[in-house]
């Protein structure tokens, strides 16, 4: 790793350099600092329109013209290709083994933050009903949606869904 890092206690701080010249800072646990500089480039931060959040990665290269990305969570987790990462507070750059977990597709989306792009609600599992004028709590399990009912208050719907993925999703932590 060429990062410049920092050690705060039982943390260390890698510093990754962005192309506008910025910098941003991931936190690993210092037990993984050995591990972060088997990499033998810089780590960098990349922002995600999906997650709108960022992520570090690298690049390698494994044949000649042909480079791979790689991504320091999975990197630190030895993940296989038929699981993912999942950052169990959505802070992408907390890259603390507390804070990942090698997990499902399945399981991963249980547990994201963001809404889709059909929901005006700002809620997650909640949406405006304009022909009844209430606010309709839903959950969606394997693609199937599953109504929660329908509230006169976004508070009330908010809870239903909330409960309804703690009950329902296991890996639902957030």
């Amino acid at each position: 790793m060429k990062n410049m890092f920092e050690v705060r206690g039982n943390i260390a701080v890698i510093f990754l350099d962005r192309k506008d010249g910025t910098t941003i800072e991931t936190i690993i646990d210092l037990d993984d600092l050995a591990k972060a500089q088997e990499y033998s480039g810089n780590w960098f931060a990349s922002w995600s329109k999906c997650t709108k959040s960022f992520y570090v990665y690298g690049s390698v290269l494994i044949e000649e013209g042909k480079w791979i990305v790689i991504l320091l969570h999975r990197w630190i987790m030895d993940t296989p290709s038929n699981l993912q990462v999942d950052h169990r507070n959505h802070n992408t750059l907390d890259n603390t083994r507390n804070n990942l977990r090698n997990v499902s597709r399945s399981v991963n989306n249980q547990n994201q933050k963001g809404l889709n792009n059909h929901n005006t609600s700002g809620v997650r599992g909640v949406h405006w009903l304009k022909s009844s004028k209430k606010w309709q709590a839903y959950l969606t399990i394997n693609g199937k949606q599953i109504h929660l009912g329908l509230f006169t208050d976004i508070q009330l719907a908010a809870r239903a869904a909330h409960e309804a993925r703690v009950k329902l999703m296991p890996g639902y932590v957030y």
